[in-house]
């Protein structure tokens, strides 16, 4: 499935894991001691995988039913049981 969508995006399966990581809100730290490497990991934010890819990619990750984190260490129901205070 990697492979396929890397080939379709013109790009390595690597790079399609950890864009999708960073579209997922997932830091990411690559490192590589080859050039052409280091240069495909600064190319990670040039481009995104699309919408209607990303979701294949959730789906056959198992991810399409997982709550997307809000940043606040929560995901985006409720608010903080802290706010009442």
């Amino acid at each position: 499935m990697l492979k396929k969508m890397a080939d379709k995006l013109k790009k390595s399966p690597a790079q399609v894991a950890l864009r999708w990581l960073v579209q997922q809100g997932i830091g990411v730290i690559p490192r590589s001691s080859k050039e052409e490497h280091i240069k495909a990991n600064l190319d990670l934010f040039s481009w995104e995988i699309p919408e209607e890819d990303l979701s294949v990619l959730n789906v056959a990750l198992g991810m399409d039913a997982v709550e997307q984190d809000d940043g606040r260490g929560h995901g985006g129901g409720g608010g903080s049981p802290h706010e009442e205070l």
